[in-house]
This record gives structure tokens, C-alpha cells and sequence, in this order.
């Protein structure tokens, strides 16, 4: 994208704007605060697979990882409340199997603290109502819940570890990963980690129209990577995905049209190896 004044996208010709290499493309950004952070937009209804007292007309904002609470957003929608909803990118891909060290073809110690997260990782059946409600709009947005905890506060027991995982640097491949296993299309699960996010917001970002505020990024859909969090730009390290094997990479980053973030410049830093919660 050619950086323009004033921040904005001009024209038709900035949303067709591609990269050299067949496997970019452009995503707008949501540039609104992660939902799963923010405070006000936190419902005070449980969300535990009841359905909302029937006085309530609308719930803001809920994160949903079980059948049951995507039953009853379903459920709330039809009569009429007004809700919205996001799921993560550890919820859609990981299951409880998680916690005894079985992520994936990784393997790892059973109790594994970096798989303890609230609301907790459930059975196959949940992450796959969770999917299903992403592809129906039953649920707006992926947001990461990004929670990064230092070294020493998951190196304890189980019970006594804090939940949170970071998850800002793995959300996109992670969302991509349904498309490949054509769980989510494309197109949805563009929506879903862009304009979804900032509508529950009521934020004017997440679109490339003319005259939005020119946040976008450019992805490498097929570029393979291993996850080290040693190499993340967050100073935590606290992630279930660590030696996975995914694809697709931010190449690009643009905010209010500027290029303030390159993946190559990102990979000729060197490793750090501890820091604290960022």
C-alpha cells in the first residue's frame, strides 16, 4: 500500500494494491482494542451455557469456548437480544488434551501450565461449536486474549499457575489453519480477525473502503514457519503452540498508512532469552 495523507485509504486502487509473490495478500487491521482485554465491553452474565435472565435486552460482549454458550448466544439472538461474541484462536484449535501435553503433534508434560487458560480448553465437541459459530456469525470476532505471564509464574504446579496465554503472534496462522482444514472460509475468517472485532466496538476500523484510516497488513498465506517463542517481539514466552509447525506470516504492516513493521527486520533480531510480561 502507497502511504497516503492524512492516514486514510484514497481509492480503488490502494484496496487492489498486491505485493510481488502470488501468495499475498492485503487484510485490513482491526485496530481496536482486543475485546477480550477491555473492560467495558465485559457482560456481567456468566455466559455458562444458560441462556441471559429474560429482562436483559443486551449483553455486550462475551468469549465463548463451550457448545453450551454458543447454544445460548443462539438462543439470546432469536429473541431478540442484542450480543456479541468473540472466540479465541486456543479455543478454536485446542482441545483439553492440551493440559496433558498432547497439542498437536507436539508432545509435551502432562499439567502443562501453558495450556491453563479461563475460560478452560474443553473437548473436541466444543472447539468444533465454537468453529461452527465463527463460520455462522454466531460469533463477531478471533480475538487473541493475549496474556503473557513471566517464566517463574507458570513454572509452578498446576493448580497454582495463573491462566493466560500469549497469543498475538501465532492468532493469524493459527485462523488461517481452519481455512486450510476447511473449517472457516477465507473470506470469514478475514471478517472475523478485522471488521468483526472493531463493530463490537463500534470502532470505524477493520476496512479498507475509501476514506477508513489506512491499517492493513500483507500476508504471506503459505510462507512455513516453526513457533519459537524465544523469537516473539512479546517478552513472555508463555505458549502451548511452541514447536509447532504453521503457515502464513504477516510480510507487512501499515498503520494510518506507514510502514512501521517488516518480517524480515523482525527475524535479524536476536534471541532473547527471558524477559518480563509484555
Amino acid at each position: 500500500m502507497t502511504p497516503k495523507a492524512r492516514g486514510t485509504i484514497h481509492s480503488v486502487a490502494d484496496r487492489r494494491h498486491r505485493s510481488q509473490g502470488t501468495n499475498q495478500i492485503t487484510i485490513p487491521q482491526a485496530t481496536a482494542s482486543d475485546p477480550s482485554t477491555t473492560s467495558p465491553v465485559r457482560s456481567a452474565w456468566d455466559g455458562n451455557g444458560t441462556s441471559p435472565p429474560a429482562a436483559m435486552t443486551r449483553i455486550p460482549h462475551r468469549i465463548h469456548s463451550a457448545a453450551g454458550s454458543v447454544r445460548a448466544i443462539r438462543e439470546a439472538r432469536a429473541r431478540g437480544v442484542r450480543v456479541t461474541a468473540e472466540a479465541t484462536p486456543h479455543h478454536f484449535t485446542l482441545t483439553e488434551d492440551a493440559v496433558a501435553g498432547a497439542a498437536g503433534n507436539v508432545r509435551g508434560e502432562p499439567y502443562d501450565t501453558h495450556a491453563k487458560v479461563s475460560p478452560p480448553l474443553r473437548a473436541e465437541a466444543d472447539r468444533q461449536a465454537v468453529v461452527a459459530a465463527l463460520a455462522d456469525g454466531i460469533i463477531d470476532a478471533i480475538a487473541t486474549d493475549h496474556a503473557p505471564h513471566g517464566p517463574l509464574d507458570k513454572q509452578v504446579e498446576f493448580v497454582q499457575a495463573p491462566n493466560g496465554i500469549i497469543g498475538l503472534e501465532t492468532s493469524l496462522a493459527l485462523t488461517l489453519l481452519l481455512v486450510r482444514n476447511a473449517e472457516l472460509s477465507l473470506s470469514c475468517a478475514v471478517e472475523r480477525l478485522t471488521v468483526g472485532p472493531a463493530r463490537c466496538l463500534g470502532l470505524p476500523y477493520g476496512t479498507l473502503s475509501v476514506g477508513a484510516p489506512a491499517d492493513a497488513i500483507v500476508v504471506d498465506a503459505e510462507r512455513e514457519w516453526k513457533v519459537d517463542p524465544a523469537r516473539f517481539y512479546s517478552r513472555s514466552r508463555n505458549s502451548p503452540f511452541a514447536g509447532w509447525t504453521l503457515r502464513g506470516q504477516v510480510s507487512m504492516t501499515f498503520v494510518a498508512g506507514k510502514l512501521v513493521h517488516e518480517f524480515e527486520a523482525m527475524f535479524e533480531r536476536p534471541l532473547e532469552k527471558s524477559g518480563g510480561a509484555k
